[in-house]
């Protein structure tokens, strides 16, 4: 068990510190590109909304980015995870590996880049906020392991059904793309009619938004919010695992 345990995380580093260095391989700016992103849709949805649509609302630039920065974690993590399997086809069928390993490198990758942004985005609130919180040592962490562990598990069961259906990672992006107007990233749950407040918050990516939200503007957990957040992650990695002993068998056939 130690033995597997032991090169379980290897082989993570190792596909983890490879999709890196291919990504920003002969790039200038290096790991910045991964800031761009966001950063670029904040100040494009600032200007639509605080400029255009003139929404009052105090620190709308502070509530953009730490809606957008955790967003694009999630959104990358699941749309690249998606086709884990599928853009590894040699390791699927030629190497003996543990699969589940393909899409959690995925996902920790864009952890990564996600983890060098919070710099970025501390720095960004103390100057607009004038707030720093001792707090964000353990509150951060702990949202961010629930975020990996979530992600992971959705993925993995996308990545699986991907193998046998390969609209799946079409359909994923329309979800995705959908799902990023069906939260309060761009907008507070308050201007939701009430008659709809439920269907958002059950969504389990607006419990994990309002959660870093409230971490990184007030230095507080949402202990409610965050514990279903982290029991529909439970029931996810269990039905990930479940989907994955099923079918890994019959994967490198359909591949």
């Amino acid at each position: 068990m130690y033995v597997f345990r032991n090169s379980y995380t290897e082989l993570l580093y190792c596909l983890v510190l490879k999709e890196l260095k291919v990504r920003y391989n002969y790039n200038f700016f290096g790991y910045l590109w991964a800031l761009g992103n966001p950063i670029a849709f904040a100040i494009i949805y600032y200007f639509a909304f605080k400029v255009i649509l003139r929404i009052e609302m105090e620190n709308y630039s502070v509530f953009l980015l730490t809606g957008m920065f955790p967003w694009i974690f999630i959104s990358n993590s699941i749309v690249r995870a998606t086709m884990a399997y599928r853009s590894n086809i040699t390791l699927v069928k030629r190497v003996k590996i543990p699969l589940s390993v393909l899409p959690m490198s995925t996902v920790f990758q864009e952890g990564i880049h996600f983890i060098f942004s919070i710099p970025v985005l501390i720095i960004f609130i103390y100057f607009s906020l004038d707030n720093i919180y001792i707090s964000w040592f353990y509150q951060i962490p702990i949202l961010i392991i629930i975020q990996i562990l979530f992600l992971y598990s959705i993925s993995q069961i996308l990545a699986v059904i991907n193998v046998f259906i390969r609209d799946v990672e079409y359909l994923t992006n329309i979800f995705v793309n959908m799902t990023f107007f069906l939260t309060p990233i761009i907008y507070p749950i308050s201007l939701v009619p009430e008659k709809y407040n439920f269907i958002f918050l059950l969504s389990p990516f607006t419990q994990i938004i309002t959660n870093w939200r409230s971490v990184l503007m007030d230095g507080s957990l949402n202990i409610s919010s965050l514990f279903t957040f982290f029991v529909i992650s439970m029931i996810l990695t269990l039905l990930s695992y479940y989907t994955l002993q099923k079918y890994k068998f019959k994967m490198s056939e359909a591949i």
